[in-house]
């Protein structure tokens, strides 16, 4: 399937034919509002009222010049942030609220908010601009597209009850800060790949919202083709950074927010071409739809690399239509095994859950995983004792590159499931701040391949070549991704024609062995080339497997080296979240419901770190533990752990 076969001339006539669609019904459409609150419940209905009911009495937060150069002057992002997301969950409530219940008690706080946003100078996140606004100059960010797209499907449900200006200054603005640059400039690196960059969930996103807007605020097909030819050649290239296998390097958190962002757009474009511009049909969609089913350890937890938090709450509703468009019924299972969350704070999102809902009776039905996941692009092997019971233990562990797509240090760790928690931890993703993403990013313990479950060599952590930044792909949120945008777009000093390691996607494992079978799954790395010179080494295999032979499951990880020159230290470590219980031949961690014993062959000592008030993006801070097994000093040897139920 290539979606840039379209070209804007086809489009059009499809567009011509297929006429007017109705994509999301406007207020008026009682009887589609009625069936929406129907499905959605009683409690469900009642919860959104009383969330519309305090935006209803709350007044709208305010966006300063002060509030939003914080970024620029501390690099905190939360002071701008959150009342500038507080204002579009508002919108998403009211807007919702009064659709469902249809007596106008929340139209003037709709018609106030939604034209605060509209007076916003800018709607990029200051991480994304870094200066006050430049009308001269729009940026098209995620957050900056999202806006659009909100607005023109708030637009589309309640546009005529309200004032009609308040619809015409929604497209002014739109066409000002999003289509027309969408359509006429080439310096947002998120568009298109170049040499030296591959293009990341950024491309979904704005790509949805640009696309998703456009569709409900322009009259004329002819433009409106030209957006969709657009986007579309631009999502070939979104698409072509999963493997064939359907794995994301950024993980199941990024999965759900840019390939949900695909999903959204590409069922607004079948939907309004009547489906003559397919875009669901590839073998590799279908991949890519599953990647979820297959990295999942437990309720909620996933295979947490890179910066993917360690708890993930999926769509329910994204689970709900591509196992519905798909033909997929262990995604619509999996969409009932979701917690239920609330309605999204990003309106497509919401208004998918209006009407994609889980089935009630399938919450009883357990949703058994496969027994072995395999993504042989990314080398990430996924190995479960009993997919059939939700406790047995569970293996993920990752090869890789240090250049992928919010990328940490992590090449070699593995994670350890039982008992449904992760007592072996990959920890997720550190707080976001200019820094993070600067060029300090790698200081960061969080990122670094000290807070991850892999080796060190001579005492050296694994490298992305400490000279550079950070590869092109994160730089997006750099402290001025205005200049580096347009010097991507034009082939600038910020793109490396030849990545190799001077942006870690030459400190990479090489996959010697992987091995799927009945009593044993194994994956066999070498990592020598992780590492640079000063680790002086002349090879490193790391070989992780779980074992179905011992009762209760086993996981062994064997660190097999040799230096160049003479003797050196070596070590490997854990990194957990519950406190160990160390004796003098055994770690103990214990969770909730399960425990692990750790034993070990070949080390000397063994410490235990904490690591204090540990920052995260997601949730409160963490008191990390990294337990260290510590060889002697040697040419050449191995060391062992053992991972058993305790």
């Amino acid at each position: 399937m290539s979606l840039s076969q379209w070209n804007p001339t086809h489009i059009e006539f499809i567009l011509d034919q297929t006429g007017q669609v109705e994509l999301l019904p406007p207020i008026a459409n009682r009887a589609a509002w009625e069936a929406r609150a129907r499905a959605l419940g009683p409690e469900r209905v009642q919860a959104i009222m009383q969330e519309a009911e305090k935006a209803l009495a709350a007044p709208i937060p305010a966006l300063t010049a002060n509030l939003y150069l914080d970024f620029q002057r501390s690099g905190d992002r939360k002071s701008y942030e959150t009342p500038y997301f507080d204002r579009r969950a508002m919108l998403i409530y009211l807007t919702i609220a009064e659709a469902l219940e249809n007596k106008g008690r929340f139209l003037n706080k709709c018609l106030d908010v939604a034209w605060a946003i509209t007076e916003e100078a800018s709607w990029c996140l200051p991480a994304h601009e870094s200066r006050l606004a430049d009308t001269d100059d729009p940026m098209v960010d995620l957050f900056a597209s999202e806006t659009a797209f909100a607005l023109a499907e708030f637009d589309a449900i309640l546009g005529q009850e309200l004032d009609p200006y308040l619809s015409k200054r929604i497209r002014d603005e739109a066409e000002e800060r999003i289509i027309t640059p969408y359509l006429t400039r080439h310096d947002y690196p998120w568009m298109f790949n170049v040499p030296g960059t591959q293009v990341n969930n950024w491309n979904a996103v704005c790509n949805c919202s640009c696309m998703g807007a456009a569709m409900y605020l322009l009259n004329d097909n002819a433009r409106l083709a030209e957006v969709l030819a657009r986007g579309l050649r631009s999502l070939d290239d979104f698409l072509a950074g999963f493997g064939q296998d359907g794995g994301c390097s950024e993980g199941p958190g990024y999965w759900n927010y840019g390939f949900g962002h695909y999903v959204v757009i590409a069922d607004l474009v079948e939907r309004r071409t009547k489906r003559a511009i397919p875009m669901f049909d590839a073998d590799k969609v279908r991949a890519i739809a599953q990647f979820p089913l297959r990295t999942r350890l437990a309720d909620n937890e996933y295979a947490s690399f890179s910066d993917c938090p360690t708890v993930v709450s999926l769509s329910p509703a994204l689970l709900m239509l591509l196992g519905k468009r798909l033909d997929i019924p262990r995604l619509e299972l999996m969409a009932a095994h979701e917690p239920d969350l609330g309605l999204s704070r990003k309106m497509q999102y919401a208004l998918l859950e209006t009407e994609w809902l889980p089935k009630s009776q399938d919450t009883a039905q357990p949703l058994v995983l496969d027994k072995h996941n395999w993504f042989g692009d990314m080398a990430w092997m996924i190995a479960r004792l009993d997919p059939t019971d939700p406790e047995a233990m569970v293996l993920a562990c990752k090869g890789g590159h240090n250049g992928e797509f919010h990328n940490q240090n992590d090449v070699g760790s593995f994670i350890v499931n039982v008992g449904g928690e992760s007592l072996i931890s990959d920890i997720g993703s550190g707080r976001y701040t200019r820094q993070y993403f600067g060029p300090e990013r790698y200081t960061y313990w969080v990122v670094s391949s000290k807070a991850h479950s892999v080796p060190l060599p001579n005492g050296i952590a694994q490298s992305i070549n400490e000279q550079d930044t950070v590869r092109l792909a994160d730089k997006l949120e750099h402290d001025d991704p205005g200049k580096d945008m347009a010097a991507a777009g034009k082939l600038g000093k910020h793109v490396v024609p030849n990545p190799d390691k001077v942006n870690g996607v030459g400190y990479a494992s090489t996959v010697l062995e992987h091995v799927e079978k009945d009593k044993e799954d194994r994956l066999t790395l070498d990592m020598t080339q992780v590492y640079n010179e000063d680790a002086d080494l002349e090879s490193l295999q790391r070989s992780t497997a779980l074992l179905r032979t011992v009762p209760g499951g086993c996981v062994t990880v064997t660190d097999t080296y040799r230096f160049k020159n003479g003797a050196h230290p070596f070590e490997n470590a854990i990194i957990t979240l519950v406190k160990p219980e160390l004796t003098a031949d055994a770690v103990v961690l214990r969770g909730e419901k399960a425990a692990l014993r750790i034993t070990w062959q070949g080390a000397e000592s063994v410490d235990v770190e904490l690591h204090s008030g540990v920052q995260m993006q997601h949730g409160p801070d963490l008191d990390v533990y990294r337990i260290a097994f510590r060889a002697p000093e040697q040419q050449e040897g191995e060391i062992k752990l053992v991972v058993e139920r305790a």
